[in-house]
């Protein structure tokens, strides 16, 4: 099951989804569904760590914090 996702991109970036779908011969869609796929399972995988680093103390809240600001994430 699908579901559909209308997001706005500044042009330089759908310019940039436009020139990979040429070269792949993959549509703009499916493009923009992987990376965000990609994007968002990335992001559980760090939280996750984060979660395991806050718990075994092994980050201090700052370098957490840092870790979260540097992916333009807020914690």
């Amino acid at each position: 099951m699908s579901a559909l996702l209308t997001v706005r991109l500044p042009e330089n970036e759908k310019e940039a989804i436009e020139r990979a779908s040429a070269a792949s011969g993959r549509s703009q869609s499916s493009l923009a569904a992987a990376s965000i796929g990609h994007y968002v399972r990335e992001l559980g995988w760090l939280e996750a760590k984060v979660a395991s680093a806050r718990a075994s103390r092994d980050l201090s809240d700052e370098e957490v914090a840092a870790r979260f600001k540097k992916l333009g994430v807020e914690p």
